[in-house]
């Protein structure tokens, strides 16, 4: 936008529009050719390394496509690596990991894979169990803290079954 400030140019003091395609950036032209320059000097003069010409030879891009089909070949990472990898990211140490702030789907899935379940309820034991039951009702992440019943005990034991049974009355009455 022309007559715009722009603002002062940090190298040359002067106010100005931005070249095309550095709009964001607070140089004149002058400025940009000026580093542009030094630049090239810098690089004839051999003090800028010659990243392009090493990095981006015919030889080292062959060397880095037969290193990655080998890689590819013996089936990627290593079993050793993923294992180093995978206990690296267990429990406290994943990023995502939220300890005590777990929301109850993701607490009962950490439980439901740690806790082993047994072929009978832990309360009658009769029954098969199909639920995982909090029994502090604080669902802290303690595998203690949970037990595997049946679905007539965890009615039980959570007063559900009471208010099934006080609701059947009432609605016959």
């Amino acid at each position: 936008m022309k007559g715009h400030n722009y603002g002062l140019c940090r190298f040359c003091g002067k106010n100005h529009e931005p070249p095309r395609g550095m709009t964001n950036k607070k140089h004149s032209k002058e400025v940009i050719e000026s580093i542009r320059q030094r630049g090239k000097e810098r690089y004839a003069q051999g003090k800028l390394k010659n990243f392009f010409d090493s990095a981006h030879s015919l030889e080292s891009r062959k060397k880095r496509s037969i290193k990655m089909k080998e890689w590819w070949k013996n089936g990627g990472t290593s079993p050793e690596t993923r294992k180093s990898i995978s206990e690296n990211h267990l429990n406290e140490k994943n990023p995502m990991w939220k300890g005590n702030k777990v929301q109850y789907n993701a607490l009962h899935g950490w439980v439901r894979r740690r806790k082993p379940k047994p072929k009978l309820c832990e309360e009658c034991k009769i029954r098969k169990p199909y639920d995982l039951a909090n029994i502090s009702e604080e669902y802290k992440r303690d595998i203690n803290d949970y037990e595997w019943l049946c679905r007539r005990c965890h009615m039980d034991k959570d007063g559900r079954m009471d208010n099934l049974i006080n609701c059947s009355k009432r609605c016959k009455n």
